[in-house]
This record gives structure tokens, C-alpha cells and sequence, in this order.
């Protein structure tokens, strides 16, 4: 479908029919906080129709303010055919697939691989991550499993249970996808489990689904965009379109073929660059304070204000790290009393599902630690904290 064409059926929502003028590039950028401020099923602000024959998804956020998106029927069947598209260079007829992302839980990504890896010729094991690592490792050696599907964090925390209990699988490629993929990850992941290919097979976000992907000829962080599906901008920081390559912006999407809930102009809250390979960009990691690791998501403010709610913190920052087998959180704070770091990591995790699980599972670790006032990292100009420091490579 055309832009205009989104453009114009978009008009029929309450929430768009304020936004929407008659230059494409005024339109305000849409953020994950429009989404929840907009509730469903309280508000039908952001529908074009009445809502029936849809399916209803979760995008993240806190226990209290979900974040939901609707797909139609069709949309997410076409969604699904998209991903098709993008999975078709990186499957042959040998590949024995195991689907590891979680189902349940509002998620979409679990069901869309499904959904286009029936389109393929190949033998799918539609797994989960929610079973045991012992249980996938049994199923593999079964069925001769050897190609894996699922989160970077998920897959490297069964790496390690692997390395650990010196199981050995013959895993010929790895697919990826929901979180970005460190070189000291995929480094870990080629030793472990002796895959020769690591590819992302999906760029994409539960709000408007997949956008970008990697072929075999795609290097680093570079991916094809899914042009027909998406309409892709990288802006700068004054929120002006960037034309040329080498300049890293905010990547900003616009569906062009959801209709049900329009998702047009889009802040992602990725950092992106055009790429000679392939007519695609490049990722240049997570912008601003929004969270995205070990299978959670979240935004700084979300953390700050159950902090903020359990002691006297005059600042904190939230580091993210990685070691070879999980992902790490540090939130250290300056606090004018002391506090009760197992305390409030309690807290957290309590607030946090997804976070919990995340833990739960071995793929992600929450440290709390106090500093003294005045030593966490300040700019020389500003003397501001940054709320978020990201120390994760990608690959």
C-alpha cells in the first residue's frame, strides 16, 4: 500500500486525525508512551474500525501499563509472509529448525516463526523457550536439530548450560533475532555449539513488526529493509531526515500495510546508518532510555521511579553490561541513606515480570550497588548523569 493511502485511512482514527497534516515529515514521531497512554481496551483511539477478526499483542513495559498492539487477522498473516520472505536466503532443505522464543504472553515473535517457517522447505521444531535446557538439548539430539531460532540472550544462556554439563550438538546455523547480538556472544555461541552462520533473520518490533533482516552477503550490523512493508527513516538529532551515509540518527518506521491500528512515524529506539550493503542501514545500538536486554523492556524512568519509591537516591545510573553467558544490570546510586541493596533488587524484580523470568532463567543478572555522592561518571560541560551507559558490543 501507498503511503498516502495509510495516510488517509489512518485520518479515521480519533488519535491520528489530530497528528496527521499535510506534510508527511510534521507528523509528530510516535512513542512507545502514545501506545499506553491510549489503552486498549479502555480506548480505541488509535483504531481505524471497530475491533473484531484481530489478534491482540504486547509490546513490553511494566505489570501496570502493558503496552498493546493489534494486528487484523490478514495484517499478521501477511507480517508472517514478509518474515518468509526474509527467512527464504538463510533456509535450505537440510535445515532441522528449532523455534526457541517464548510463546504466550501476549508475545508475538514465537508464532509469526512458526507462521513463515511453514512457507519454507524445511523440518521445524517448534520447541519454546519456556521448557528446560535440558529438555531443547534431548529434543535436538532426537531430531537431529541444527538450526537454532530465538533471542541472543536466551540462546547464549543455553550455550552455557551446554558448555557446562559438556553437551555436544551438531548446530550448523544460528538465527537471531528481538535483541542485539554482542561479538563476544557470537564468539561464544561458533565455539559452543560449532555454528559456522550467525545471521539476524528479524529486525523488528512488536508495534509494527518485521523490518529489516540480514542476507549471507549482509556484514556487521547491516540489513535489507523489507521496503514494501516499511517506510524507514534515520533522523538527526533536530529530527531531520539524514540522506547520507556515515552519519548515525533515530530510526523512525511507518507501516505501510497495518490499517487496523496505524503505525506511522514511529521512534524505534534504535540508532541506525544508511549502508552501502545491500541499499540497507546499519544498527548502531539502543537509543535514549529505553531498555532492551535479557528478554525485558523497559525505559529508565519506569526503574527510576520504583527506586525513587523505596529510598533517597540524589542520582542513579543503570549500566549494561555482558559477560561470555549472560546479560548483567548494575544500577548504582548516590543515596543520602544507606540502601538495602537485596532489598530493592527484591523490589525490582517484584515490578518487572519479565525481568524476573529473564533472571529466572540465567540469562540476565541484577546488581544494586550504593556509591558515594558525587562519584558516578558526570558530563565535564553539563555535569548531568547519563541515566543509561550501554557497554554491550554488537557484532
Amino acid at each position: 500500500m501507498r503511503l498516502e493511502e495509510i495516510l488517509d485511512i489512518a485520518k479515521k482514527s480519533k488519535f491520528y486525525s489530530k497528528r496527521i497534516g499535510k506534510k508527511f515529515q510534521e507528523i509528530p514521531l510516535l512513542k512507545k508512551e502514545d501506545i499506553i497512554e491510549n489503552p486498549l481496551p479502555k480506548s480505541s483511539a488509535m483504531l481505524t474500525k471497530p475491533l473484531r477478526k484481530a489478534y491482540i499483542y504486547s509490546s513490553g513495559g511494566t505489570t501496570r501499563k502493558p503496552a498493546y498492539t493489534i494486528y487484523s487477522f490478514e495484517e499478521f498473516d501477511r507480517s508472517t509472509e514478509v518474515l518468509t520472505e526474509m527467512l527464504s536466503p538463510l533456509i535450505d532443505s537440510s535445515d532441522v529448525i528449532a523455534n526457541l522464543h517464548i510463546p504466550g504472553n501476549l508475545w508475538t515473535a514465537y508464532y509469526a516463526f512458526c507462521n513463515a517457517l511453514e512457507r519454507l522447505d524445511c523440518l521445524l521444531l517448534p520447541i519454546g523457550g519456556g521448557v528446560s535446557f535440558d529438555s531443547i538439548a534431548d529434543t535436538l539430539e532426537s531430531f537431529g536439530g541444527n538450526t537454532l531460532i530465538g533471542v541472543p540472550s536466551f540462546l547464549v544462556a543455553f550455550s552455557n548450560y551446554l558448555e557446562q554439563n559438556q553437551i555436544k550438538l551438531e548446530i550448523k546455523k544460528i538465527l537471531y533475532g528481538g535483541e542485539f547480538l554482542s561479538v563476544n556472544s557470537a564468539e561464544m555461541l561458533k565455539r559452543v555449539t560449532g555454528a559456522k552462520e550467525i545471521y539476524s533473520a528479524l529486525y523488528g518490533i512488536v508495534e509494527s513488526g518485521p523490518i529489516a533482516s540480514q542476507c549471507k552477503k549482509c556484514e556487521g550490523t547491516s540489513h535489507h529493509i523489507a521496503q514494501d512493508y516499511h517506510y524507514v527513516e534515520i533522523l538527526d538529532e533536530n529530527l531531520k531526515p539524514i540522506e547520507e551515509k556515515g552519519k548515525v540518527g533515530r530510526v523512525v518506521i511507518t507501516n505501510l500495510d497495518r490499517t487496523l491500528m496505524p503505525i506511522i512515524r514511529f521512534d524505534t529506539g534504535d540508532f541506525g546508518e544508511w549502508s552501502d550493503c545491500c541499499g540497507g542501514f546499519e544498527l548502531r545500538g539502543r537509543a535514549g532510555t529505553h531498555i532492551q536486554i535479557g528478554c525485558c523492556h523497559l525505559t529508565t524512568d519506569e526503574l527510576e521511579s520504583v527506586v525513587f519509591s523505596f529510598c533517597r537516591p540524589v542520582a542513579m545510573q543503570t549500566v549494561l553490561t555482558q559477560t561470555s553467558s549472560k546479560d548483567c544490570i548494575l544500577v548504582q546510586i548516590e543515596s543520602l541513606g544507606e540502601v538495602n541493596e537485596k532489598l530493592l533488587k527484591e523490589r525490582i524484580t517484584d515490578e518487572f515480570k519479565d525481568m524476573k523470568a529473564s533472571i529466572d532463567k540465567k540469562i540476565l543478572s541484577l546488581r544494586i550497588k550504593q556509591v558515594p555522592i558525587g562519584t558516578l561518571k558526570r558530563d565535564r560541560k553539563t555535569g548531568k548523569i547519563k541515566k543509561l551507559v550501554d557497554e554491550r558490543r554488537i557484532a
